[in-house]
Parts: C-alpha cells; structure tokens; sequence
C-alpha cells in the first residue's frame, strides 16, 4: 500500500509541475498500459499447468462467489448515494470499479473528472 501511495503522490506531483511540458493525451497511453497489463496476467494464467485441473476441483457454489461480489457491490454503490451527494447512476458506476481503480478512474473522468477521481481513491482505499 505505501509503494502504491508513494507512487500516486510522486505522480500527482510529477504532473502538477510538468503539465506545461505535456501536450499530449497521456489517456491513450494509460489505456495502453492497461492493455499491457491485462496481457501479462493471461500470460501467468496461462503459465499455471493445474488451473483446468483445480477449476474442476471447485465446488459449483464456489462460482457464486464472484456473481454475488458484484451484486453486492452495485447494491452498496446504491445505497451510498442515499448518504452521499451523488445520483444513484454515479454512485453505482463508482461502486462498479470493482477495485480496478486504473481502469474505473480513467473510463469515469471522460464522463466527469470528479467522477473519476473519487472512483480512483474509493478502489485505492477499497485495496
């Protein structure tokens, strides 16, 4: 978590000092890095020889598990918008990250970059 902390206020502060000198959409390249990332953790799936073997061995219940994660995810993104000032659209689709707060906070600041900043700390916090 501290490495993750570091990395985000270095960030925040290597912008804030160099936005004059970046003229180009870094979005773009966000996005390409998520693709990245997204790339190399099927490559490590796909490197474990037993996962076939011990999805098998699961239990069916066991497969539940991440429909009911979402589920109550949305459910407590709707019920915070009663208790926040927030629509419950943007309460939800902040609860929808789902943790992935590369992902939620960048695709939530082409709506509104309010959004996406509080997506990116509520899955930063949510970690």
């Amino acid at each position: 978590m501290i490495i993750v902390s570091c990395a985000v206020i270095v960030g925040i502060l290597l912008g804030y000092f160099t936005k004059s000198y970046i003229n180009f959409d870094i979005s773009l390249l966000i996005q390409f890095g998520l693709y990245l990332l997204l790339f190399f953790i099927g490559i490590d799936i796909g490197k474990n020889d037993n996962i076939l073997n011990d999805l098998k061995k699961l239990n069916k219940k066991v497969l539940f598990l991440p429909f009911i994660t979402i589920i109550s995810s949305l459910a407590g993104g709707a019920v915070a918008s009663i208790l926040l000032p927030l629509s419950m659209g943007e309460s939800v689709a902040i609860s929808a990250g789902m943790g992935w707060y590369s992902f939620s906070a960048i695709e939530l600041s082409k709506v509104s970059v309010e959004l996406g900043g509080i997506a990116f700390l509520s899955n930063i916090f949510r970690e």
